[in-house]
């Protein structure tokens, strides 16, 4: 007698996801006034809206970290204060085991979202230009 057997059918392999996101980390609740150091508020909006997504990439291509600022100061002073800005949340992700290269670029005041009367008061001038004051993650 000859039994047969009938192979069990397969699924095909699962493509890794393949991951494609941006995160803006807005204004003040970053970064202080002038300053790279991030803020708690913004390691808690990495912990909760980048991690997550990243941990569950199968692949990723590249991450872009752009620092900015807004219109104050010189364009020298701008461009190393976003790229410090970029580099805080590169190394951050780097200590929360992210080990994908990642390009830090700083635009510095080139990218303003907002633009805001001269005759503001400084305060005033200072909130205007807040949303400026940003870093953009950006996933491929």
């Amino acid at each position: 007698m000859i039994k047969l057997t009938t192979a069990e059918p397969t699924e095909p392999p699962i493509a890794p996801i393949q991951c494609k996101f941006s995160t803006i980390l807005n204004g003040d609740q970053t970064f202080t006034f002038g300053k790279s150091t991030l803020k708690p508020a913004a390691g808690e909006q990495i912990d909760k809206d980048v991690l997550p997504q990243l941990r569950h990439c199968g692949i990723i291509n590249a991450i872009t970290i752009t620092g900015h600022t807004d219109r104050l100061g010189t364009d020298n002073y701008n461009k190393q204060l976003s790229e410090q800005r970029a580099k805080s949340v590169a190394n951050y992700l780097k200590n929360k085991g992210i080990v994908t290269r990642i390009t830090i670029i700083g635009a510095g005041k080139s990218q303003a979202v907002t633009i805001c009367s001269e005759k503001s008061s400084r305060s005033n001038l200072l909130k205007c230009l807040a949303p400026n004051r940003r870093v953009v993650i950006k996933v491929q």
